[in-house]
């Protein structure tokens, strides 16, 4: 399963970290080519190729996918959307043996008990699920983010099968419609709104719930394999990985930060 995942994002993977080093390239590396060559490979912020090479080199944790093991550099010039990656392949790594183990205890015990502690030691030291760096002792932030979104993950997948597999009723159809709508109007106003970060718990079990009731099938749904759907989900990645380098451009090029609010939204 996990050699499945890497095969599938490893040319998203490649491309971003490729990113960062050819934008800083383009955007002030070429601009000394007009000014003096001595300027660029001496060891100060002018020189422009020596600062390069130092972040390139900075990088290679990253390009193992161990970054989020202990190994984040301050001043690599990676893609910072990329510690998701390397979170993802070190949670499964903790979680999915854990799955595996004593079915329906493991399930529907650990994988809940694993989630709460995680994301509790989140919310009570740095406030926030929208972190990966901060040290926590022992580990970074992102992976128990990791660990416990993929907890939770687990759990919902159990129940979203033993609620496909239960005849409901008319009646009971209408109502998880209704709740689903509910969910998904909460969740749009929330994204768009901008609660503070130090609510995301409260988000994350919003998530959760819709998540169940939209993959049981019941109620008002789209079909299986509808072509919006499956191009949604195959372009999310990339667009995910993509986002922290066209967010670095807008920044730099417009000054104006509505110019990168709206782009954001769309």
């Amino acid at each position: 399963m996990l050699v499945k995942k890497i095969r599938g994002f490893l040319p998203y993977f490649i491309i971003c970290l490729s990113i960062y080093p050819l934008y800083y390239f383009f955007r002030d590396g070429l601009v000394y080519f007009a000014q003096d060559w001595d300027l660029l490979f001496v060891d100060a912020p002018e020189g422009m190729y020596f600062n390069l090479a130092d972040g390139i080199l900075n990088q290679i944790p990253d390009y193992f996918l161990i970054m989020m093991g202990g190994f984040y550099v301050e001043n690599g010039l990676l893609n910072f959307a990329t510690w998701f990656l390397s979170a993802l392949i070190i949670g499964l790594l903790i979680v999915y043996p854990l799955y595996l183990w004593k079915k329906d205890t493991s399930r529907f015990v650990i994988m809940p008990l694993l989630f709460i502690f995680c994301i509790g030691i989140l919310i009570n030291t740095v406030s926030s699920l929208d972190v990966h760096v901060p040290w926590l002792t022992v580990i970074y932030a992102g992976i128990l983010r990791a660990v416990g979104e993929i907890a939770l993950g687990a759990f919902c997948y159990e129940l979203c099968i033993r609620l496909k597999n239960t005849d409901l009723t008319k009646a009971g159809s209408a109502l998880i419609t209704i709740v689903k709508v509910l969910l998904v109007a909460v969740f749009l106003i929330w994204t768009f709104k901008g609660f503070p970060e130090t609510k995301d718990f409260v988000m994350i079990f919003i998530i959760a719930a819709m998540l169940i009731i939209m993959y049981s099938e019941k109620g008002l749904c789209i079909p299986r394999g509808n072509k919006i759907c499956i191009f949604l989900g195959a372009f999310s990645l990339p667009l995910f990985l993509l986002h922290s380098p066209i967010q670095r451009l807008f920044e730099d090029t417009y000054t104006q930060s509505w110019v990168w609010d709206h782009l954001y939204i769309v």
